[in-house]
């Protein structure tokens, strides 16, 4: 027996190819492949927001929401997507598509939707520009105030089969502002984690989410009032160059709770950022705290003090500090984050969490959390064989493996340019995979392309002091310390909280700028040594004779690395210039070491 039609109020998206006729005409196989690839990608995210896409009709998508606001996003966050997809196509064969968005009763039946709200959806995306989406008006007025849209009013549209005519808006993402992610109703995405009241992710693979709220202007001048809010736009601006994360805006917003985990819900965000601003001559304060949306915890705080006329500077200065402070893989919500994750049992964990648990151990930096991490990171890409950063971190694990050995290391450097290579082509604008690919042609001692890598991944996020430190190494291996030290400043300049590895690059690069004691200085620093960090100190002791020193650091090394070698180890052989290796070997032949 056949069901029951329903009947029901939905929002309904429709979404159509753009003179598909002329793509056909190029190469019909092509074609249909590429068009049937955008509806999949448009279907998959209609599903992550909650919708239903009910058919795909050769080159048009029907799909039903139960919100109008999750409809908008779907809509707006695919013709984001679409744009970048088609960006990487090299030829012209790239389906543009347009989107329309009505509210309306339909009748759902056998896999089919029909009804006017339909029809209208259909009328509605042919007035929308290639890329673009038109809403009917009533969506617009559903869709809350707090969402980062801008309507632009059409008029009123006489459309075809409607009586009457219809009130039409294109819809953009406001300027600075990012399409909101799925929220909790809308993904069904449940958390088992042992805190109850935690957040369920609203992102793909559980990635980090933030929103910033109003800084407050503590000068008690309404004068400044532009200060505060300068700062609060800077940072949305700097902290949504980070792809792996969702930022929303509420700098603008002056009727939030003040209990953050309320807001936390309303924007279906992990974490909360806020503070203040205090202006007296020619100086600026900034306090700033990151707030677990979660439980309301502060997590952390920090004071910023600059001087300067120039507030526009200070602004991106102050902006750019908090943003590579908090984000990429030495920043702080990546370390909550990695706390959040080990709290979870190891058989609920998500492909991110999987990826945090092996970033954790590869910092360990030693073969048996090296191992670990390489485990954690198959089982990620087993869950989702298309998820581009678990390929780079596979990429990075495989390539820190050529330090801990003294034999053959070829086979993990070719592995590490293979997954880096796979995660540029599954995301070409992910800063981490580009980063991948900069440490594994370092790896492959190609270090003109890995500069060029580090460098594409600064160019997608000027604020990535990691992109900086990887940088420094590949300038070290190719004889330039004196830029390579540059780089380590420059990196601790943006994240005052750097970690201790920070110091790991600058002790080498002062080794090889003949600064030994800088060097052994900036090595010592690092609470826990390891093989490839104890080469350089002993290095640094040898040039010192420091021999008490000296003894010490070539027996640690020997009980580290019992296989340790002068001519086959790749510390002293990845240089690019054979004074630069003479210069080690000579130094670590004072200690004893054998050849």
């Amino acid at each position: 027996m056949e069901a029951e039609p329903t009947r029901k109020l939905a929002a309904l998206l429709h979404a159509d190819v753009v003179d598909s006729t002329r793509l056909v005409q190029k190469d019909e196989s092509l074609a249909h492949q590429r068009v049937r690839g955008a509806f999949q990608r448009l279907s998959k995210m209609t599903d992550a927001y909650g919708g239903i896409a009910h058919e795909i009709r050769g080159d048009a998508l029907v799909a039903e929401f139960s919100r109008a606001s999750d409809a908008v996003c779907a809509g707006l966050a695919f013709q984001a997507d679409n744009t970048d997809h088609n960006a990487g196509l090299v030829d012209d064969i790239c389906p543009e598509i347009r989107v329309g968005i009505s509210l309306g009763e339909v009748i759902v039946a056998d896999g089919t939707v029909t009804g006017a709200g339909v029809v209208l959806a259909q009328r509605l995306e042919q007035l929308a520009e290639p890329g673009g989406v038109v809403v009917q008006g009533s969506v617009s007025e559903t869709v809350p105030d707090r969402m980062p849209f801008e309507f632009e009013y059409l008029g009123e549209q006489p459309l075809k089969g409607f009586d009457n005519p219809v009130r039409a808006f294109v819809v953009r993402v406001g300027e600075g502002e990012t399409v909101p992610g799925p929220e909790l109703a809308a993904s069904g995405t449940q958390y088992t984690d042992n805190d109850s009241n935690e957040l369920a992710s609203p992102e793909p693979y559980d990635k980090p989410s933030i929103v910033v709220l109003p800084f407050r202007n503590a000068t008690g001048d309404p004068g400044q009032d532009y200060l505060a809010e300068g700062i609060g736009y800077g940072l949305v601006t700097e902290l949504s160059r980070n792809r792996l994360l969702t930022v929303r805006s509420a700098v603008y917003s002056d009727q939030l709770s003040t209990d953050r985990v309320v807001v936390g819900k309303e924007f279906g965000v992990r974490y909360a950022l806020e503070g203040s601003v205090q202006k007296s001559a020619s100086s600026v304060r900034i306090t700033v705290q990151v707030i677990d949306a979660a439980t309301g915890e502060t997590k952390w705080a920090d004071r910023l003090d600059r001087t300067g006329d120039d507030v526009l500077a200070l602004q991106d200065e102050i902006a750019a500090t908090v943003a590579a402070t908090l984000f990429g893989y030495q920043g702080r919500i990546a370390e909550f984050d990695r706390e959040r994750a080990a709290r979870r049992p190891t058989t609920s964990l998500t492909a991110y969490e999987l990826v945090l648990r092996a970033q954790w151990h590869k910092h360990r930096y030693n073969r048996e959390d090296n191992a670990r991490a390489r485990a954690y990171l198959q089982r990620a890409i087993d869950l989702d064989p298309n998820y581009a950063d678990a390929y780079a971190w596979l990429s990075y694990v495989n390539a820190t493996e050529t330090y801990f050995t003294s034999s053959d290391t070829s086979a993990y450097s070719a592995r590490a340019l293979k997954f880096a290579k796979r995660a540029v082509a599954l995301d070409r604008h992910s800063e981490t995979a580009h980063y991948a690919l900069g440490l594994a042609f370092r790896a492959n001692r190609q270090y003109d392309r890995s500069i060029d890598a580090f460098d594409r991944a600064l160019a997608l996020n000027p604020n990535s002091a990691d992109a900086l430190i990887g940088k420094a190494f590949s300038l070290i291996y190719m004889g330039q310390p004196d830029d390579a030290i540059n780089c380590v400043e420059n990196a601790k300049r943006l994240n005052p909280h750097y970690p201790e590895f920070y110091d790991w690059p600058l002790g080498i690069a002062y080794f090889q700028a003949r600064s030994y004691e800088d060097a052994a200085a900036a090595l010592n620093r690092l609470s826990e040594q390891n093989a490839h960090s104890i080469v350089w100190l002993a290095a640094s002791y040898s040039r010192l004779q420091r021999s008490e020193e000296m003894a010490e650091a070539a027996s640690r090394l020997l009980e580290l690395e019992p296989d340790f070698s002068l001519s086959t180890t790749p510390t002293v052989t990845a240089f690019a210039n054979v004074a630069d290796q003479d210069h080690l070997r000579d130094a670590l032949r004072e200690l004893g070491l054998p050849d």
